[in-house]
């Protein structure tokens, strides 16, 4: 795709996560949108997340889970940052931001959509 009729690698924008949908932590934290708090009954936002809980749905004690949502958040960024083109990430994805497993936090004014 790259490098034919003059194209550089450098055109090309990769994310995994963006403003729409889940953040990354919640991307393998959460097999379903959460969006109760939205006051639609849940009826907004995607179906389509693209998403895998890792064995459980939200949030979790259990070590093997966590380490598996660890080590997919990781290979994720890595992917990411090594891919041909230029990386967007998403603000907080670096740290585990979770928007709880809401993926359309638009109307949401408290600690589901703040990032500090």
């Amino acid at each position: 795709m790259y490098g034919q009729r003059g194209r550089e690698a450098e055109l090309s924008v990769n994310f995994i996560t963006c403003h729409d949908g889940f953040p990354l932590a919640d991307w393998v934290s959460y097999n379903t949108r959460h969006n109760e708090a939205n006051g639609e009954a849940n009826r907004d936002g995607s179906d389509d997340n693209a998403s895998w809980n890792c064995g459980a749905e939200g949030e979790t004690d259990d070590p093997q889970v966590l380490a598996l949502r660890d080590r997919q958040m990781r290979n994720a960024l890595c992917l990411l940052l090594l891919a041909s083109g230029t990386p967007m990430l998403a603000m907080g994805d670096e740290v585990g931001r979770s928007q709880r497993g809401n993926n359309n936090a638009y109307c949401q004014d408290n600690p589901i959509s703040w990032f500090d």
